[in-house]
């Protein structure tokens, strides 16, 4: 084994290693999944939710459809949070041309947008 190899053989074991590093994080669990719920954050708190979805299976050929959406809450208040997410897509498709479903062969990125929503605990 060569130096280089003996280098690259290093700094995989560093990044592997680095990966079972424990971190403290706190988490909550979001209860109805893409429904808002009624309960705020409390004031100066945040939370990042990171959702990611793959969709498969046309009668025919290869689909995936990756759905990401990244999402910040922040609570102004005791009483008010504000949310901000942005949304994109992956689309594959090869050999999807079937009676029922017909889509061109590709592999293409799509920006889904971005919501902004706000609740107010009365």
């Amino acid at each position: 084994m060569n130096i280089d190899s003996l280098k690259r053989l290093l700094g995989l074991s560093v990044l592997l290693g680095l990966g079972f590093i424990p971190l403290g994080a706190q988490a909550d669990e979001q209860l109805f999944g893409w429904v808002l719920g009624a309960e705020t954050l409390p004031r100066g708190h945040a939370e990042v939710y990171q959702f990611l979805t793959l969709r498969t299976g046309k009668a025919e050929g290869t689909y995936l459809g990756w759905d990401a959406e990244t999402e910040i809450e922040y609570g102004f208040t005791d009483q008010f949070q504000a949310s901000f997410s942005v949304e994109n897509h992956y689309f594959y498709n090869k050999g999807v041309n079937g009676d029922r479903d017909s889509l061109p062969n590709k592999a293409t990125y799509r920006f889904g947008g971005v919501a902004l929503a706000g609740i107010r605990f009365a």
